[in-house]
């Protein structure tokens, strides 16, 4: 987890901003943004960075369980109802995993 330098008046969400190789990333929190509870950072807690319209930004979360890969033919569309659905893509089944899928256009 790399140092994040605050900023002042910007939105609940935004925790910062980071340098990653020379190149300044905005930082938010993926639970504030999605409403979610907020937890203490652990040692488990990581920045990762998503690009979405040519747009990095550095998202922190709790925990990476891994990393994978999927196909379009393998993402189905999120049969839910309630608040903030439109954060959700989509969803993967991997075996007896599923992986919810966030809608960048909409959480960024």
């Amino acid at each position: 987890m790399a140092d994040v330098t605050k900023l002042p008046n910007t939105a609940y969400h935004i925790e910062g901003i980071i340098n990653l190789r020379g190149t300044i990333l905005p930082v938010i929190s993926l639970n504030r943004r999605l409403g979610l509870p907020e937890t203490p950072g652990t040692e488990d807690t990581r920045i990762i960075v998503v690009e979405n319209k040519g747009n990095k930004v550095g998202m922190i979360v709790d925990c990476v369980l891994e990393v994978g890969r999927y196909t379009n033919e393998e993402v189905e569309p999120p049969h839910m109802i309630g608040d903030n659905m439109d954060f959700l893509k989509g969803v993967v089944k991997k075996g007896d995993q599923l992986w919810l899928l966030v809608n960048l256009d909409t959480v960024l």
